[in-house]
């Protein structure tokens, strides 16, 4: 994701349940023409929070740290850096693989779908969380469900 490399932070330290909210970001900074200039950046990360909360998307902790960073001016744009080159068709396009838990093999589906459809992640976002409130519902009913086994009377004469 080329916003953290020009936020020099490693995506590894992005938690999973913020990857989405992570690539959400990277989506609307392409979209919004790599802002890379402190004002502009500290503008876009602004709003970029503000839209993951509506959303109701987790925003990256390591983002929001150094947006707080940018604003009290201890962290700077590295030197030298380059904006990434347009991609075909002019607009950039996000693979959102990884986003969710690679063991929900239905989400994996959906979003191979979408790829092949051509569809921006933008547009499969809401698409992406109704699925994933979906497989928590059913996770949630099958635990309910589950029957325990009765303990066996273990009682001496």
């Amino acid at each position: 994701m080329e916003l953290l490399r020009l936020l020099q932070i490693n995506e590894d330290r992005i938690p999973r349940k913020a990857l989405l909210g992570a690539k959400l970001c990277d989506s609307l900074w392409h979209q919004h023409g790599c802002p890379a200039a402190p004002a502009p950046l500290m503008k876009f990360l602004d709003e970029v929070l503000k839209r993951c909360q509506v959303e109701q998307v987790w925003y990256p902790a390591p983002v929001l740290l150094r947006l707080k960073q940018l604003q009290r001016g201890v962290w700077k744009v590295p030197p030298g850096w380059l904006p990434p080159a347009p991609t075909k068709g002019g607009s950039q396009r996000v693979r959102p693989a990884g986003i969710c838990d690679p063991a929900s093999e239905e989400v994996q589906r959906c979003i191979e779908q979408a790829e092949r459809q051509g569809v921006s992640f933008e547009e499969i976002l809401p698409l992406l969380k109704q699925k994933a409130e979906l497989i928590a519902r059913r996770a949630r009913a099958r635990s309910l469900l589950q029957v325990t086994k009765p303990a066996s009377d273990k009682t001496s004469a």
